[in-house]
């Protein structure tokens, strides 16, 4: 009879899988993250096309949003008032620290930067 081989099979079996488990659902968090940062971006985006800029105190907001998700070093680049016909664009950088599995099976942190680049031409004439 083969038992102890077909137990050591299963178990690397299972061993394996754990693994694989285990090293997926660790890349799925970064993109859940990146889900929101695109959800927050875009939020703002909105407002620039709707008023025409944004403000210094709705980019402290932004940064404060993004900082509360797990984002750190963020960059921000809009301007504060655009005139009519004019093209607008909002740039928001920033990193996000994750730590990853590293084939040795050891920890690092990986810092991974999102990057959120949209443009558009204002047609607000009311501000």
């Amino acid at each position: 009879m083969q038992l102890p081989s077909v137990l050591m099979i299963l178990g690397l079996v299972i061993v394996f899988l754990l693994l694989f488990f285990l090293i997926g659902a660790e890349n799925t968090i970064p993109a859940f993250v990146r889900t929101d940062f695109d959800a927050i971006c875009n939020r703002y985006f909105m407002q620039l096309q709707t008023n025409g800029g944004v403000p210094q105190q709705a980019k402290n907001l932004l940064t404060s949003e993004l900082t509360a998700i797990g984002f750190t070093n963020v960059r921000i680049t809009a301007p504060e008032a655009v005139a009519w016909g004019q093209e607008a664009r909002l740039t928001v950088i920033a990193d996000y620290i994750i730590n990853r599995t590293r084939p040795n099976l050891t920890k690092e942190n990986v810092a991974l930067t999102a990057t959120f680049d949209e443009r558009t031409i204002v047609m607000t004439l009311n501000r």
